[in-house]
């Protein structure tokens, strides 16, 4: 694809690899100019929303859609804005001080998420966006989508932000590769990589008390589960 307004030349690569339950993206700009040219550069995945939607982001601040508003994360003014049914208006806000290579919308009814996992020092964006669970959402699904109903997004940048443009030189290229796949039945998220995602609980009402729930893209029939607290193995398995 050509880039109306830069002219730059952008290609998105999908891949299944045998025996890997996920799809492998990578996404490519390409500066086919004589001069340095601004650009941002983002891929996003819309996710069907029910009471259950939640972003699992692991970042503690974040920074406005629409200003540059400094916030902490997942509570904002007492509310947890991680669960799309508290926002009852349009929410977009980029991470800051992220800690991990995932990003995630769990659907914590139907206990279904859909994943990405990527590098997060290459691709240092992630992005939240919902139009929220109030009325002005559904007046703004109106105009978004025909008959699918209300949505989230999860977004994944090169920059941290798009307050600011980055630029890329005349024949330089610029991206990165991520990859996207669903997993069910985990209970919630708490991390994932390209091979697992994991969900850890520790239930306050039963103390001493973990349950581990894994989903893997592959075989790995010569793993080895640990379970370490304090630097200690409480428990292993193969």
């Amino acid at each position: 694809h050509i880039d109306h307004f830069f002219r730059d030349k952008i290609s998105l690569e999908v891949t299944l690899r045998p025996g890997r339950a996920f799809l492998e993206t990578t996404i490519r700009l390409r500066n086919r100019n004589l001069a340095p040219n601004r650009y941002m550069l983002w891929t996003n995945a819309g996710v069907a929303v029910t009471d259950g939607s939640r972003f699992v982001y692991p970042m503690t601040r974040t920074i406005g859609h629409d200003s540059s508003a400094l916030n902490t994360w997942p509570v904002i003014n007492g509310v947890d804005l991680s669960w799309n049914r508290n926002n009852k208006n349009m929410l977009g806000v980029f991470g800051l001080d992220i800690y991990d290579d995932f990003m995630s919308i769990y659907d914590y009814k139907s206990d279904y998420g859909t994943i990405c996992s990527k590098n997060h020092l290459v691709a240092r964006g992630m992005k939240t966006w919902t139009f929220g669970s109030g009325l002005t959402a559904l007046r703004h699904m109106a105009s978004y989508t025909d008959n699918d109903g209300l949505y989230m997004e999860t977004q994944s940048g090169r920059f941290i932000w798009d307050g600011n443009y980055e630029f890329i030189d005349p024949g330089k290229t610029d991206g990165w590769t991520e990859y996207w796949y669903g997993a069910g039945k985990l209970g919630g998220l708490t991390t994932a990589t390209m091979d697992l995602a994991a969900f850890l609980e520790l239930p306050e009402q039963l103390p001493g008390i973990a349950r581990l729930s894994l989903t893997p893209t592959a075989l790995f029939p010569q793993s080895m589960l640990e379970l370490l607290a304090g630097g200690r193995v409480v428990w292993s398995n193969t």
